[in-house]
């Protein structure tokens, strides 16, 4: 009990220290471009999205030349001279010895080979495939998490905004206990009232402050809240807009599609689906490269040689001489058609456990649009219901005070009525609040990442 005081307290100090600083009042917009802008989970996703766009690439120059460049140079060591005998065809007598020059004690060679793929079994389309599917779905992640961060700080936003309407509230029926205590206290010293109604007024002063202070404490852990969303610090002097017009805010009818529409949409929109569905191409096209093992590889070769000694020029000489040469290479790792069918088969099954994850995740989205929908729905009449008991209540108040004013109802009455005011104007924040965050939470289902209305 002694820890929740101190964090109460230290939430209080920051609120106190706030008032210091300029407040910037900021839009739902605002916050959720500066959230954008400061989210490591959105850093985090554009890496991912810079790491598959740098494996495309290197898909992709798979299938250009391969270009390779060597020099070397080397010391031979010192032989004896080459010599050839001629020797007599009859006797078999040596007739002469010939020498084939003095050895060469130093090499030095430069080398350019191309080696062009003309056929390797799919396996760079293939992987080329794949990398692409996993780059759009990297993109997905990416814009998942955006979504996923925006409903956060939008889910933070409305919460500040009605603990700050509460706070508004509360803050103004302490006003109203005030004034009845002083009203009580003034019949008293006039001989129209009892110590008892001073006690009770100042009872209802008490809890009105007690409960003023909890809801300036949730403001304060709302704002808190906000800030760290969005990049700021944790106590820095924020606020967020005003509720805009007097009825329920919600979203504009033209975006009423129905259940159908809203299920239609979001089973095509939602960016998880649209990831799922991307890694399932990439399964498929992994299986193809795998099999491409199956399939002998087709390469055109060529080089050219300048070298000194040159190994294709008789006799040697001490002299650079180019030569060049073109050919064709067809290769097949036999010994690994094994394995490659093993890696497949390995694949298929991965295949098959995405799709079953497709179809699992389709139910999911499925279940929570028609859930946000039913939410909103009831959100939305909940706001008319709280804009009707409302109006009731300013009529009772208003009733009440003048009747109170005449001397005909008691102070009691007049607390009552405005205990009930209190309600009604927290029942309204509480359903305009709980709109807004059901039709954040249906657009986000849907998978629309345009903000609410303010």
């Amino acid at each position: 009990m002694r820890l929740r005081s101190n964090i109460a307290a230290l939430i209080l100090v920051a609120a106190t220290t706030g008032l210091w600083a300029q407040t910037t009042v900021l839009s739902l917009e605002e916050c959720l471009s500066m959230g954008n802008a400061s989210s490591a989970r959105l850093r985090s996703g554009e890496a991912s999205v810079a790491e598959s766009e740098g494996r495309l690439a290197e898909a992709r120059f798979r299938a250009i030349p391969s270009i390779s460049l060597s020099a070397s140079y080397a010391r031979l060591s010192d032989i004896e001279a080459g010599t050839i005998t001629a020797t007599n065809p009859v006797t078999g007598d040596p007739v002469a010895t010939v020498s084939l020059g003095e050895p060469i004690l130093n090499s030095a060679a430069l080398r350019l080979s191309i080696q062009q793929p003309v056929f390797t079994g799919f396996r760079i389309r293939s992987a080329t495939e794949q990398a692409q599917a996993l780059l759009y779905a990297s993109l997905d992640d990416r814009d998942r998490v955006e979504q996923s961060v925006a409903a956060a700080i939008e889910d933070a936003y409305w919460s500040a905004t009605g603990a700050r309407e509460a706070s508004a509230a509360f803050a103004e029926y302490v006003e109203q206990a005030r004034r009845h205590l002083k009203d009580a206290e003034n019949m008293l010293e006039q001989g129209l009232g009892t110590r008892n109604d001073v006690l009770k007024a100042k009872m209802r002063l008490s809890g009105a402050e007690t409960r003023s202070m909890e809801a300036e404490t949730a403001l304060v852990a709302a704002r808190m809240r906000l800030n760290l969303l969005i990049g700021l610090a944790w106590d820095a002097a924020t606020d967020t807009r005003a509720i805009s017009g007097s009825g329920a805010p919600g979203e504009p009818a033209s975006d009423d599609r129905g259940v159908d529409g809203l299920l239609l949409d979001g089973l095509s929109r939602r960016p998880e689906l649209a990831a799922a569905r991307s890694r399932l191409s990439a399964g498929e096209a992994a299986i193809r490269a795998a099999r491409a093992a199956l399939y002998p590889s087709v390469f055109l070769t060529g080089d050219v040689s300048l070298a000194d000694p040159n190994q294709r020029f008789f006799p040697q000489v001490a002299e650079f001489n180019a030569t060049w040469s073109v050919g064709v290479l067809v290769a097949m790792d036999v010994g690994g058609i094994p394995a490659a069918t093993a890696q497949a088969e390995q694949y298929s099954a991965r295949l098959r456990r995405e799709q079953a994850a497709l179809a699992s995740a389709a139910d999911t989205v499925t279940q929570e649009i028609v859930s946000a929908y039913l939410s909103r729905e009831r959100a939305r009449q909940q706001s008319l219901d709280a804009e009707s008991y409302l109006a009731l209540a300013e009529d009772g108040m208003r009733t009440t005070r003048e009747l109170y004013e005449a001397g005909v109802a008691l102070d009691s009455d007049a607390a009552d009525a405005e205990a009930t005011l209190l309600a009604a104007r927290l029942q309204l924040v509480n359903a305009r609040i709980a709109e807004r965050k059901a039709s954040a939470a249906l657009r986000y289902a849907v998978g629309d990442r345009s903000p609410g209305a303010e």
